[in-house]
């Protein structure tokens, strides 16, 4: 009814509808540029996480797992958002992408919103930032989901992930071979128990940047017959070296660069071959292992018994820590590096009290990821949730609250093993036990930080360690500066009655990814 003034003119033309999910098909070409970024921004952090966990191999069973988390996701938002035949391709690509985000949320963008809260005060910023980077990826993947291009650049990057998770997302150690049949042992042989404490550091330590006493415990071990090492110090200041050459009495790792045949010896050893399990199989001795939710503590094919670790429970929980249900799994799940710990600490006896196979004595290795962070056990051993996202902040005011956490969850690490202490040896009074820390704590550093960056009294603290011994009518091969390596040898030799000998006592600094320079910091450590 008359001609429109304000604006173009009327005509019988079609408008283009502006609200469909299709891009224009002249845009094929700035489609590629666009996905080709967007799969490196997300598939690059993820394999550089991969590198960094170089130091152990993949397990099969928690790969395969996530996996079918992946899968299932895929599948049931297909099903939820598909319209229709015609439409399922071009769904089928925003899915592939929501997979390749969900997969990935965790050790890609999870990384980044951990930068940036370390730079503006926001909490769950770390939680926030993914969320919003995945609605953005999304919302990409919507408007250009009818895009041949992306079909095959998703699709090629989800079956990439695929083959990634299958073969190096989770960090497990390698089996080792397994070891010639066991001799039988004499009559009277005693069990032994090895006790890893992670990150447990020494009594002065504790006093100094803690303002922990921790005298109670040291006088509850001497009277249980313990002798403790005052000055004792790690030989190596990350976890994957500690207990490798605990379990080898050897250094896996030598001052220099870091080759593939150490990190083979390394891996032969963690897997329950290297020669402290294998003086002990020679002697008639049968081997168990205590798994927990850290790879390199599983059972390799060289181990008798294996306490398992709860499979499920860790498998629910690494698989749910790469989607974008991490912060709600991380609010209402425990980490089961504390459970597990937990559950392990409490049963230590149980454990050495079990059926033995025609009777024979047992060597015990149990690696307690006790009081190890994340900070989520006070010192009556109740869960909280505290903290869970500070654990590797470097914020001044957050670091003292790394340490109050850090004292509560020690101190109800002390509770429950002196009290599995106590019921061992009222069981079997012979008992050999070694305890010792694997390395210790660090109050003002992050672990991935270069050791040069580090003043002296800050290496002095990740390198002290609780270690203590009872070995019966042996106190005479200890002293108050030995290193884990060698204390295994003395217990070694106190047990079966031999004379192994010790090496050198050195302080090595280990790249925390197990590449790199591996540095002597022996000279750097307090007389």
């Amino acid at each position: 009814y008359g001609e429109q003034t304000n604006g173009p003119a009327m005509t019988s033309e079609p408008v283009a509808d502006t609200t469909s999910l299709d891009p224009p098909a002249e845009s094929s070409a700035p489609v590629v540029l666009w996905f080709v970024p967007l799969l490196g921004v997300i598939l690059t952090p993820g394999l550089l996480w991969i590198v960094e966990e170089q130091p152990m191999a993949a397990r099969v069973e928690l790969a395969l797992a996530m996996t079918a988390v992946v899968l299932l996701v895929a599948i049931l938002l297909l099903a939820v958002v598909s319209a229709g035949f015609r439409r399922r391709i071009r769904w089928s690509t925003a899915v592939a992408t929501i997979a390749v985000l969900v997969t990935f949320q965790w050790p890609t963008l999870t990384y980044a919103g951990r930068a940036l809260e370390t730079s503006l005060p926001i909490p769950f910023l770390v939680d926030v930032f993914p969320v919003a980077i995945a609605v953005a990826f999304l919302w990409v993947a919507i408007r250009l989901g009818g895009e041949w291009p992306f079909v095959a650049i998703t699709g090629f990057g989800v079956w990439l992930i695929v083959v990634v998770l299958a073969a190096s997302t989770l960090s497990y150690v390698d089996r080792s071979t397994p070891t010639p049949p066991a001799a039988v042992a004499p009559d009277g042989q005693p069990d032994v128990m090895v006790i890893v404490l992670d990150a447990y550091t020494r009594a002065d330590t504790l006093q100094s940047h803690f303002g922990f006493d921790n005298t109670p415990l040291l006088r509850e071990l001497e009277q249980l017959g313990f002798q403790i090492a005052t000055a004792a110090n790690s030989n190596y200041s990350f976890t994957y070296a500690s207990i490798a050459s605990i379990l080898d009495l050897s250094y896996v790792f030598q001052a220099g660069p870091v080759t593939g045949d150490q990190h083979e010896a390394m891996r032969n050893a963690l897997g329950g071959n290297g020669a402290l399990p294998r003086y002990f199989r020679e002697s008639g001795y049968e081997i168990a292992y205590l798994e927990n939710a850290w790879g390199g503590s599983h059972c390799g094919a060289a181990v008798d018994i294996c306490i398992r670790d709860g499979f499920v429970e860790r498998t629910l929980w690494n698989s749910g820590q790469v989607t974008i249900l991490a912060p709600l799994l991380s609010a209402t799940r425990p980490h089961p590096f504390n459970t597990v710990s937990l559950e392990h600490l409490e049963s230590l006896p149980d454990y050495l009290s079990a059926e033995r196979t025609n009777g024979v004595p047992r060597l015990t290795f149990a690696h307690i990821i006790l009081p190890h962070q994340p900070f989520l056990l006070d010192a009556q051993c109740e869960q909280h949730n505290t903290a869970v996202r500070r654990a590797l902040t470097v914020r001044p005011e957050w670091l003292a609250e790394r340490s109050v956490y850090y004292a509560a969850q020690l101190a109800c690490t002390n509770t429950k093993l002196v009290e599995s202490l106590k019921q061992i040896i009222a069981g079997r009074p012979d008992t050999v036990i070694m305890i010792t820390g694997d390395h210790g704590s660090m109050s003002t550093r992050t672990a991935n930080e270069p050791v040069e960056d580090w003043s002296d009294e800050e290496v002095a603290e990740r390198m002290s360690i609780l270690s203590a011994y009872r070995l019966p009518g042996c106190e005479s091969l200890l002293y108050s500066s030995i290193t884990p390596v060698n204390g295994a040898r003395a217990m070694t030799s106190c047990a079966l009655g031999l004379d192994i000998g010790t090496v050198a006592d050195t302080a090595l600094w280990a790249p925390h990814n197990g590449r790199g320079i591996v540095t002597d910091v022996t000279n750097r450590l307090d007389d």
